[in-house]
């Protein structure tokens, strides 16, 4: 009789399970979630919305705009 393998379907409700990088590496992951492995534990952290960049946004503004202003530098920031 075959077995058939599933991949693992990975969620929210999956942090803090404890996980191989070989079994992270072959998992799939729900949508709107951010999947980090760290120290062989699984955080889970929901994807941040365009409009909230908080400060980080901001200081990318504040950046972006010194330089306009002064022209000069080059501009090589995300979020």
């Amino acid at each position: 009789m075959a077995t058939v393998q599933t991949t693992p379907l990975l969620g929210p409700e999956d942090a803090g399970r404890l996980m191989t990088p070989e079994d992270f590496d072959a998992s799939d992951a729900e949508e709107g979630w951010r999947y980090e492995l760290i120290r062989g534990v699984l955080v889970v952290s929901p994807i941040p919305k365009k409009p909230s960049r908080g400060m980080a946004g901001k200081l990318i503004q504040w950046v972006e705009n010194y330089c306009d202003d002064r022209r000069k530098g080059e501009k090589f920031l995300t979020v």
